[in-house]
């Protein structure tokens, strides 16, 4: 199906997705949803981490998410 074509795409491309603009713009549900996968292709969950970092600091406000 589709959406297994674009999850595929997503664990194997990751990293070239969590720097785009459209990866900032993600909703709090959806960058939950992505950054709990397992299958995400990274060398480290450190990566992960960074990617949610860049996602909060991206927009001030999402800074109380941290308590999360």
């Amino acid at each position: 199906s589709a959406a297994t074509k674009v999850e595929r795409f997503i664990e194997k491309h990751f990293i070239l997705i969590a720097q785009t603009e459209g990866f900032l713009e993600l909703s709090i549900e959806e960058i939950v949803e992505l950054l709990s996968k397992d299958w995400l292709h990274v060398e480290s969950e450190e990566q992960v981490f960074f990617a949610a970092m860049r996602w909060i600091e991206h927009n001030p406000e999402r800074s109380q998410l941290m308590d999360r």
